[in-house]
């Protein structure tokens, strides 16, 4: 674009649209969507090491946050681990499991 200033000189300028975009803020816990609650997995009396027993899902409501799965209580004598980022619970260790035992780990899903 050239003008004419009132001065008497020419100004040259030059315009430019400029696209901005809004982004989320990160103000949301993310939250489980296993049902049932409490969530419940079956492992076999022989399960291996690294065997898949249950994976757990959540959801974020906020938009590009990944979500990392840890356990933050273990009653299990260490024999599950959870993949931090799939949410995968597998058995973990050699210690043979006992028939009709219940097992318990907590569990959280935390935003990253």
């Amino acid at each position: 674009t050239i003008t004419n200033a009132a001065s008497g000189g020419l100004r040259y300028t030059d315009n430019q649209r400029v696209i901005i975009h809004v982004k989320d803020v990160n103000d949301e816990p993310p939250y489980f969507i296993n049902r049932p609650l409490p969530m419940q997995a079956v492992v076999q009396l022989n399960a291996p090491p690294n065997t898949p027993v249950f994976t757990l899902q959540a959801r974020d409501p906020d938009t590009d946050h990944n979500i990392h799965y840890f356990i933050v209580r273990d009653r299990t004598g260490g024999r599950f681990e959870v993949d931090e980022r799939s949410g995968v619970v597998r058995t973990r260790g050699t210690d043979p499991f006992q028939l009709d035992m219940e097992y318990v780990l907590y569990v959280k899903a935390e935003d990253q």
